[in-house]
């Protein structure tokens, strides 16, 4: 059992476009030491002979690129030439067929971005997806990755690169989307409480795309004005028979309850008793909700549980 906290943006103002980008390898003239029109490839290797077009092993189209096992000084990968808008704080998943002639220890993929700012000097980078492990040789899989452009970013370019020099590997498709800002946050240990209304302090984030949650106070953030789905379920063991929670949004920063669950009473002694809140509001940024359980027991109550 365990008390979770799922907060989504349904609707935020102002909102930049929705940016989406899908590519994949194209039949072209091929020349002998820059990649193609619409592509770049990393600080390591030359075109035409550390990467090269295939033709021979593709899922999409009738061309993918080969990123060869020969030694170079770092990893190898290939991306998107032209740079995207993107948003501060906006997560961006990216998402590509991926291909490799070993699977052994190390040999995985990285999938990642680029940040840029308005005058698109370099920033920052983010790990999308780190370590990506294919499930069988010579098989091509999709991987999946999100990470949240940073603070002063207003450009992206994705990418996708060989962790080490030790096998071929072969890339398909580099896709780019802009994901709705969502969260989860889950008790995963016992919270001893004696007191009849107590803050729920979630303990693990299972997901934060956005930087919604405040690890340090407990509590989700609003990150810009806009609409904001907020659920939670809560759990509370050792209620006698015949007392009661209540989980319920408290607005923290105008000090106030947000919205409340329905009452939960117990018809038996030492039970474990659940409910469940939620709501759909209008949220300045920068208001902050704690998850709060009102309970009627005597003594100390556990909220939250063990794993599962």
């Amino acid at each position: 059992m365990k008390t979770a906290l799922f907060v989504a943006l349904l609707a935020a103002a102002p909102q930049a476009p929705q940016s989406c980008v899908e590519t994949q390898a194209q039949e072209h003239e091929t020349m002998s030491t820059y990649p193609p029109s619409g592509y770049a490839i990393g600080s390591y290797g030359v075109w035409n002979t550390d990467y090269t077009e295939d033709a021979s092993v593709y899922t999409v189209g009738s061309l993918s690129w080969k990123l060869t096992s020969s030694t170079l000084g770092g990893a190898k990968a290939i991306g998107l030439e032209s740079l995207f808008a993107v948003e501060p704080g906006r997560p961006y998943s990216i998402a590509s067929w991926l291909r490799a002639d070993s699977i052994t220890a190390g040999n995985t993929w990285r999938l990642y971005f680029d940040w840029y700012d308005g005058a698109q000097s370099y920033l920052s980078s983010s790990d999308a997806r780190a370590a990506a492990v294919l499930g069988a040789a010579n098989t091509w899989e999709r991987c999946y990755g999100v990470a949240t452009a940073p603070s002063g970013a207003r450009f992206g370019r994705a990418w996708a690169a060989k962790a080490n020099t030790a096998f071929n590997g072969w890339v398909n498709t580099i896709e780019i989307q802009q994901m709705p800002m969502t969260m989860a946050v889950v008790m995963t240990t016992t919270q001893a409480s004696y007191a009849t209304d107590t803050k729920v302090s979630y303990d693990t984030v299972k997901y934060d795309y956005g930087s919604m949650w405040d690890s340090t106070n407990k509590r989700f953030v609003a990150p810009r004005d806009g609409i904001y789905s907020l659920s939670a379920t809560a759990y509370v063991y050792d209620i006698d028979s015949d007392e009661s929670i209540l989980p319920y949004f408290y607005d923290y920063t105008n000090s106030v309850g947000l919205a409340f669950g329905v009452r939960s009473v117990s018809r038996t002694a030492a039970a474990i008793q659940s409910s469940q809140v939620n709501t759909t509001r209008y949220l300045t940024a920068g208001t902050q909700i704690e998850v709060r359980v009102n309970h009627t027991h005597s003594t100390t109550i556990n909220i939250g549980g063990g794993g599962g």
